[in-house]
């Protein structure tokens, strides 16, 4: 669940917080509230991960609370929800932001659509976004080496990579020396995060790729 920063003038007691086991704040103003004057609060996250899918702003939101219609609003995304619904404001971000997306895409949106979105791509590392929704594409490369921690590989263009995690379990099936082929997305700085399909290859034999090359047809 977020946590909400509260604005000056305003302590935190303890009914917006954060941590799956953590215990419901409220919030106490100094001030007294006015039924129809939103409080504006900052929302301490920027990055949304829900169903697998990934939402990464480029600032912190901000959260306008209603104390007359016992609901908050996420400014500039036209998001309402009732009180003690904090913890649903991530994924209702992330489906408003790939609802609107999608409509864009089809060129599809209404005025009113036309002029969220506008507003909402202003606040979204859409860079990030494009990149984590990237499909795979086919690789290949080899397995130069493997130790406990991690394994190190050479792709196709010469580069080299060291890899952990869950893409180094992937590449167990290879012996070191080995030359494969896959099908892996890459995220930002072109570096590992999926790689699936995987095929062990024969190497490649360079006098092999010559003759293909020597035999090439050739229009006259």
């Amino acid at each position: 669940m977020p946590v909400i920063a509260a604005p000056e003038g305003t302590s935190v007691v303890s009914d917006l917080a954060t941590g799956r086991n953590a215990l419901r704040r409220e919030l106490r103003s100094s001030r007294p509230l006015q039924e129809d004057r939103p409080e504006i609060f900052t929302l301490t996250q920027r990055y949304f991960v829900v169903g697998g899918q990934h939402l990464v702003l480029d600032e912190y939101p901000q959260i306008a609370v209603y104390p007359g219609r016992f609901e908050f609003e996420v400014v500039g995304w036209q998001i309402c929800l009732p009180y003690g619904r904090q913890d649903e404001i991530g994924r209702e971000m992330i489906r408003k932001f790939l609802r609107l997306h999608a409509k864009a895409e089809q060129l599809d949106l209404n005025e009113q659509e036309e002029a969220e979105w506008a507003e909402i791509v202003k606040h979204v590392d859409y860079r990030r976004f494009s990149v984590d929704r990237s499909p795979p594409r086919y690789v290949d490369g080899v397995l130069l080496e493997r130790n406990e921690g991690a394994c190190k590989v050479q792709w196709h263009d010469g580069t080299t990579e060291r890899i952990t995690g869950g893409s180094m379990a992937a590449l167990s099936l290879l012996e070191p020396g080995e030359r494969f082929v896959a099908r892996a997305r890459f995220g930002e700085h072109n570096i590992l995060r999926e790689i699936t399909n995987l095929l062990p290859i024969p190497p490649a034999d360079g006098a092999d790729g010559e003759r293909m090359w020597q035999e090439w047809p050739v229009k006259e």
